[in-house]
């Protein structure tokens, strides 16, 4: 079963449980807001362990490093370019725990179709 009604050609979003054409699905069966809403969150966590990431890169820099006074706009941008990158790996690793480690909706198993006895 493909979890695709072939009359109407929609299937329940795996995250929200809304009845949606196939088109607005992707692989996972996530409608569109639902995907930004996963971005959103997944954003907000990449930032918190970018500015963790960014932290240990200071300490190490401040305690096994010690550098000089001379260049410490240098160690100051590589601990904000460690934020930065920090970020952006912590929001994709997030992103992709909340897609595949999430339950779905109630009422919508994993093909998106509806679970027996509940209606959609």
């Amino acid at each position: 079963m493909s979890g695709v009604s072939s009359s109407d050609e929609t299937a329940l979003c795996h995250r929200c449980g809304e009845r949606k054409d196939v088109v607005e699905l992707d692989r996972l069966l996530w409608c569109a807001e639902c995907r930004r809403k996963a971005r959103e969150r997944a954003a907000l966590w990449g930032w918190g362990e970018g500015i963790v990431f960014g932290a240990f890169v200071a300490a190490y820099i401040l305690l096994v490093i010690r550098p000089t006074d001379i260049v410490t706009s240098g160690w100051v941008a590589t601990v904000l370019a460690a934020v930065w990158i920090g970020g952006r790996l912590g929001r994709e690793i997030t992103y992709g725990i909340i897609r595949y480690a999430r339950t779905g909706a109630p009422g919508a198993d994993a093909r998106g179709t509806p679970s027996q006895g509940r209606e959609a």
